[in-house]
């Protein structure tokens, strides 16, 4: 998240940068597809890697991003209560 907030530069449009994570997308480009979907995939995974993950890895990756998620939800809460 803090690396596409850097690349995407709010406050300056005309310093934003691409990353390996972060890249511009046409405005034509999205409208072209089904139903003008902002799914868009442009990065690849390299299957010639074998995948080393452990189950364990993959369970405590998804606990560690449900926490966020539930932080996330609490803030947005917090937010709608207030108006």
């Amino acid at each position: 998240m803090v690396e596409f907030v850097q690349c995407y530069c709010p406050s300056d449009r005309a310093r934003r940068r691409e990353s390996k994570n972060f890249r511009r997308v046409k405005y034509a480009d999205i409208v072209a597809r089904d139903k003008a979907s902002l799914d868009i995939h442009w990065r690849h995974k390299d299957h010639s890697k074998p995948h080393q993950e452990t189950p364990e890895a993959l369970l405590a990756e998804i606990l560690l991003d449900l926490d966020e998620a539930r932080r996330e939800f609490a803030a947005a809460e917090e937010l709608v209560r207030r108006k």
